[in-house]
């Protein structure tokens, strides 16, 4: 891999967050207390905090004018929470996801990385991370959720 500036590469353009912060805040207390710190840690310096969530990147629009249906939920979140709900349950349905995923954060952790994009990145995943661990210690639990998730993961595919 050669040389180039991920300073303003939050993305690989593939992988992207779909973050409920008031779900991860009740699901896990010590989430909740990193996202805080990472928060606090930041909070000092509004030129940092707009370099690290620069205002009108997320999501990636090809139009000027922001509008309603740039945030639907349909064409823009439901692809986002399939994929990760079925990467969760069977990895192998969600290949392209899975690949996207090993692709960014191999960009979040090259050595030319812009540190405070890898730093938020990186705390984005973990977040992630906990909240997919989280559903599944809770779908362990309830037997009907669990026999629904079943027939989730056989009749769905990647979109």
């Amino acid at each position: 891999m050669g040389c180039f500036d991920l300073k303003n590469i939050s993305t690989n353009g593939n992988y992207k967050f779909y973050l409920v912060p008031d779900i991860a805040n009740k699901l896990n207390g010590q989430l909740e207390q990193d996202q805080k710190n990472y928060i606090h840690a930041i909070k000092a310096d509004r030129t940092l905090i707009d370099e690290i969530f620069p205002k009108g990147n997320n999501p990636s629009l090809d139009t000027i004018m922001t509008m309603a249906t740039d945030h639907s939920m349909a064409s823009k979140y439901q692809v986002i929470m399939n994929n990760r709900l079925l990467s969760m349950l069977e990895p192998t349905k969600a290949p392209k996801l899975s690949a996207s995923k090993q692709r960014f954060e191999e960009l979040i952790h090259h050595k030319d990385a812009y540190p405070l994009n890898a730093q938020r990145n990186t705390t984005f995943i973990a977040l992630e991370n906990a909240l997919k661990n989280e559903v599944k210690r809770s779908t362990e639990k309830n037997d009907i959720l669990k026999q629904a998730l079943e027939r989730y993961k056989d009749e769905i595919h990647e979109i």
